[in-house]
């Protein structure tokens, strides 16, 4: 970007170049995208969207991560619908669904649950009305 005299923050780069695939039909959530821009030496990255964030996790003392490249080309533009938004759809229904068991009236998960974390702090709040700590668990429970 500084080659053509634009500054922009990491952040507000990682948005906008997750978005970038969208227009050929990827519903990408934009991670590879992110951990590019906003990776730091020395660090693994948490990332979360929405808003776009990274939180540095410190590698343990000799840790190493080897990055390959397969040399598979992915024409995302002709698969996509088949080989990625599926496990869009199928992830956005599993959190609806999800907010629906823990609780949440049909109507407002379908309108309002489309990630994981949407439905976080009911998982965890459900856990902790049965005396659990994992909210995994409360789930399996349930």
């Amino acid at each position: 970007m500084a080659s053509i005299g634009v500054n922009m923050a990491k952040k507000e780069t990682a948005q906008l170049t997750g978005e970038c695939e969208r227009p050929i039909g990827t519903q990408s959530g934009g991670m590879d995208q992110a951990i590019s821009v906003m990776a730091q030496s020395g660090f693994a990255e948490l990332i979360d969207f929405n808003p776009i964030r990274a939180t540095d996790v410190q590698l343990p003392a000799g840790g190493t991560f080897v990055i390959a490249h397969s040399f598979a080309e992915s024409q995302k533009a002709v698969t996509a619908a088949v080989n990625y938004n599926n496990r869009v759809v199928e992830c956005r229904l599993a959190a609806t669904v999800l907010g629906i068991k823990l609780g949440m009236e049909p109507q407002e998960a379908i309108c309002s649950v489309k990630t994981l974390s949407d439905v976080e702090g009911l998982c965890i709040s459900f856990a902790c009305t049965r005396g659990l700590s994992d909210p995994v668990l409360a789930v399996e429970e349930r």
